[in-house]
């Protein structure tokens, strides 16, 4: 976890989904944000959804002298009103964004997954909830409220 200590994972599944759960094994907070409100004043927000409004509501959440890091890739071309945003600004907030990364980012990655196996055991396998072969790769591409990451299967020759 990168030495963070307090970490909080939103969402919109409920309390007892396999995500809380696993969140909950790790010894973060789940918030599903169909239930309740977060209070805000982060000092870090990822958002990796996707979503427009998602990544919206996380700036909102971010502290004073905070930083956020949008990962997703924003395809519904909906249109935000940034004008409530203007006050973050004077907050001396940080807005930052990527769609790639280098090898570099690549090899730290597997570092850290490789620091999460060694810290929570078999927590890091339960992040796969779908392997397909591939010739049935479709299917790792379809959706279900618990899907986490989906691996196709490649066998050698």
């Amino acid at each position: 976890l990168r030495g963070f200590t307090d970490i909080t994972v939103t969402a919109t599944r409920p309390y007892d989904s396999y995500k809380a759960k696993l969140v909950k094994e790790i010894g973060a907070t789940y918030v599903n944000t169909l239930v309740d409100q977060l209070g805000g004043d982060f000092d870090i927000v990822i958002e990796a959804t996707g979503s427009t409004s998602a990544a919206y509501d996380a700036l909102r959440q971010l502290g004073a002298d905070g930083v956020a890091v949008l990962l997703g890739i924003y395809l519904d071309n909906k249109v935000v009103n940034v004008a409530p945003l203007f006050d973050d600004w004077r907050k001396n907030k940080l807005i930052i964004g990527a769609t790639n990364a280098s090898i570099d980012a690549f090899e730290d990655g597997v570092n850290d997954l490789v620091k999460a196996k060694l810290e929570f055991g078999g927590w890091v396998r339960k992040l796969i909830t779908r392997e397909v072969p591939l010739d049935e790769y479709e299917y790792a591409y379809t959706w279900g409220h618990d899907d986490i990451k989906s691996v196709i299967q490649i066998r050698s020759l």
